[in-house]
């Protein structure tokens, strides 16, 4: 008994709900016809002039603009490195030596060499004088001998020969001796020489700082040997400093040294401003990127070795712009809301660059004086109702007044 009744009663309670939804229906579409949709809540503002920009954001390497990797000349044994990293040094001053007794030994052994050769000269000189004495007596001799010899007969020939002998071996001392004076002064000079040399290397040992800077690196140690050419320390001017970075190939004609400008900051901060000191005369053929320098004046917020971000600025021009929020797309193109009246009316409009939170209006004769949404337009179409709930362009929408109505009447947080 219990399941025919059942399924008598499952057709009168469909037929219920058929009856019931039949009724519904056309006092819902009827209310729907006779009804206004809710206006939708919009925040607005006015096109506003601003300087735009056309940046290009790349990163830099802070590099000091004079350094040196200062190398021995003298190859041997650092004796001397006073210098730390860290010191701070002047020009002139010595920062390491190298071979410094071998060297002094050896000066002091040319400078007695060099004395050695100078009396030598001396020697020679005397030697010069001796013989010039002993040729004058000869000749005399041979003058007295000849006159015995040729009026008198008072000599023999044989004697008379033998004077003359005399006087020219006499003769040919004093040539001798003259000889042994260039040699003994040649011998000084090639003495003068060495010590020169001697003194050189010993000055070429002793490296000095070419400008002033601080020690950034040692490579070596006291102690430690060091072949010629080898770096010991590295010095880098901290007051002269400049930023290095690479740009695309394709820009290379935009960058220009003196006009373009590029903005330095560091950890969030910006640190200057500079025009491009530098550009590269030729483009890398394996990276198709050039280098670019800017050179600051060193503050103390940027060291050498730090990685900063960079902003080129290619182009710059005044003109009106809006806040990027305010640009939809619909229907392929960039649309703008302007308020006219209790209504939004669609304007396409054409934009330019871009400067942080402001895109800039190419066409700005078609909103001039204009009320234009910039927050609330997501459920907006071309002549749909708005209620202005605030002015201005403010950091972060206020959620109260930012509460759009949709064209069904229902309220969305934006």
């Amino acid at each position: 008994m219990t399941r025919p009744s059942v399924l008598i009663l499952w057709p009168l309670v469909l037929a219920g709900s058929m009856f019931i939804g039949c009724r519904r229906h056309p006092a819902s579409s009827g209310g729907a016809s006779g009804s206004t949709a809710r206006p939708v809540n919009v925040i607005v503002g006015k096109l506003e002039p601003r300087v735009f920009e056309e940046r290009l954001e790349v990163q830099g390497t802070v590099k000091a603009v004079r350094y040196a990797n200062i190398a021995a000349r003298i190859p041997g044994t650092l004796d001397e490195l006073p210098v730390a990293e860290g010191d701070a040094v002047r020009p002139g001053q010595i920062l390491f030596q190298t071979e410094r007794i071998n060297l002094e030994n050896t000066v002091e052994v040319q400078r007695q060499e060099l004395a050695v050769a100078r009396a030598s000269v001396t020697e020679a000189e005397a030697g010069v004088r001796q013989k010039l004495a002993a040729s004058e007596k000869a000749a005399l001799d041979a003058a007295r001998f000849r006159k015995l010899y040729e009026n008198d007969r008072a000599v023999t020939r044989d004697a008379f020969e033998r004077m003359e002998s005399a006087r020219k071996q006499a003769e040919a001392g004093v040539d001798y001796a003259k000889a042994l004076v260039t040699l003994a002064k040649a011998r000084e000079a090639q003495a003068t020489s060495a010590l020169k040399i001697a003194l050189k290397r010993l000055a070429d040992s002793r490296v000095s700082a070419p400008f002033s800077g601080r020690i950034v690196r040692k490579f070596r140690e006291k102690g430690e040997f060091a072949g010629a050419g080898t770096a010991v320390v590295r010095l880098e001017a901290l007051d002269d400093i400049e930023v290095s970075f690479f740009v695309d190939a394709a820009q290379y004609s935009r960058v220009m040294p003196d006009e373009t400008r590029a903005v330095v900051s560091a950890a969030g901060r910006r640190i200057a401003e500079a025009p491009v000191s530098w550009r590269a005369p030729v483009v890398d053929p394996a990276t198709r990127t050039f280098e670019v320098k800017v050179r600051l004046a060193a503050t103390g917020a940027l060291v050498p070795g730090m990685l900063c971000d960079v902003r080129l600025i290619l182009a710059s021009h005044q003109g009106m712009g809006l806040p990027r929020r305010a640009i939809r797309q619909r229907a392929g193109a960039e649309t703008v809301f302007a308020v006219d009246g209790a209504v939004a009316r669609a304007v396409s409009v054409h934009t330019g660059l871009t400067t942080g939170e402001m895109i800039e209006i190419a066409d700005p004769e078609k909103l001039a004086g204009k009320q234009i949404v910039i927050e609330g337009q997501t459920f907006l179409e071309d002549g749909g109702a708005v209620r202005i709930v605030g002015n201005g362009r403010p950091a972060r929408p206020q959620k109260d007044a930012l509460r759009a109505t949709t064209p069904e009447g229902r309220s969305t947080p934006r």
